[in-house]
């Protein structure tokens, strides 16, 4: 091998180790202790954090049972849940599908969950496989607060969790989530959230120039029975979710079902793009929309037994559109496109009856 040869090897050793961001030991917790000591840990120690919570339910203390905040820099956090040991192999590295197995819970008297960075610092932040549940809020976010604070510009990621009975005095009782960055919410479910103000199941911020370009993706989200809360002020009107802030929003193949009055709230000068959800009211003007449909029975398999699955014959199946990134499953973890099109909403439908052949398909 030339002197040539092996110097660009080298050089190209080096690009490639120094593009790689650097991580802290790969936390592995399973008492909330743990968890809350791997969060602090990871905001202060200058580097790209990983945290695995293993299968349980985790009741967090003090104010807020969980919190992370990153104001120094532009590390990022990986928060999942659903982790396994494995015997001879090591700790946390099986991690199965059902996001239902891991539950960080307020106890019905504090906000669940608080990820933020600081202004000026755009850290990524990614939360996935897991339930944030009977979180409670004396103003904004029972069950999740992400991002929010001004001048923060990181990319938010929630994909796969199951917000359920949380509640703010406010607004956002499942979550409310800001940036200055992107927002990805997808393949999520959010049931029985509430609020005294609106926006009881997600509340939606995000901030940027240039209109044309799609920065907020909220799509394949289950968005059913989240209501005004007893004693919620007169013009609590919005059960769903809202978007505001200036920049672009995608909402896509969203199933929208036995909200409170609005299903989506629009701000004046928020551009969204609504398209192949199935959604009832809507406040506020799309920018554009299409594919659609208002199925008051979305043909669920068991609401009142919580399965918010789709049956064979549900209008929402293969009714989403592909035209987003998807993630490669759905909330239960399989295959996130089966039969050839996306459905509708947090479940793909697992049943293949014919296809050209008309043979039956399992």
């Amino acid at each position: 091998m030339s002197t040539l040869v092996r110097s660009a090897l080298a050089l190209g050793l080096v690009l490639i180790l120094s593009a790689a961001p650097a991580h802290a030991t790969v936390f592995c917790v399973d008492t909330p202790d743990e968890l809350q000591d791997a969060l602090s840990t990871a905001a202060s120690n200058g580097v790209n954090d990983v945290v695995k919570i293993k299968s349980g339910t985790y009741a967090g203390g003090s104010g807020v049972a969980f919190a992370y905040g990153n104001f120094n820099d532009n590390t990022s956090l990986d928060l999942s849940g659903g982790w396994y040991d494995l015997i001879m192999v090591g700790a946390c590295v099986l991690q199965l599908g059902d996001p239902t197995d891991t539950v960080l819970s307020g106890s019905d008297v504090r906000p669940v969950l608080q990820l933020g960075g600081g202004p000026g610092t755009s850290g990524a932040i990614t939360l996935s496989n897991l339930t944030v549940r009977d979180g409670l809020s004396a103003g904004r976010a029972g069950g999740l607060s992400m991002g929010q604070n001004a001048g923060y510009a990181g990319n938010l990621t929630v994909d796969r969790v199951y917000f359920d009975a949380n509640v703010a005095t406010t607004f956002g009782g499942g979550a409310s989530i800001s940036t200055a960055g992107t927002i990805t919410v997808r393949n999520s479910w959010f049931r029985g959230n509430r609020c005294g103000s609106n926006t009881c199941a997600m509340e939606l911020v995000a901030s940027y120039v240039n209109q044309t370009t799609v920065r907020v993706f909220v799509g394949n989200n289950t968005i059913g029975a989240n209501q005004c809360s007893a004693n919620a002020l007169a013009f609590c009107d919005n059960g769903g979710i809202s978007v505001g802030g200036t920049a672009r929003a995608a909402l896509f193949n969203n199933a929208f079902s036995l909200n409170d009055d609005y299903d989506l709230a629009i701000s004046n000068g928020s551009v969204v793009d609504l398209l192949n959800n199935n959604i009832a009211q809507v406040s506020g003007t799309p920018t554009t929309q299409g594919g659609n449909i208002n199925a008051a029975n979305p043909g669920f398999v068991n609401v009142l037994a919580s399965n918010y699955r789709l049956r064979m014959d549900s209008p929402l199946r293969n009714a989403g559109t592909a035209g987003y990134f998807l993630g490669t499953v759905d909330f239960d973890g399989f295959e996130r496109i089966n039969d050839g099109k996306v459905d509708i909403g947090a479940y793909e439908n697992r049943e293949v009856v014919f296809r050209d052949s008309l043979e039956a398909t399992p």
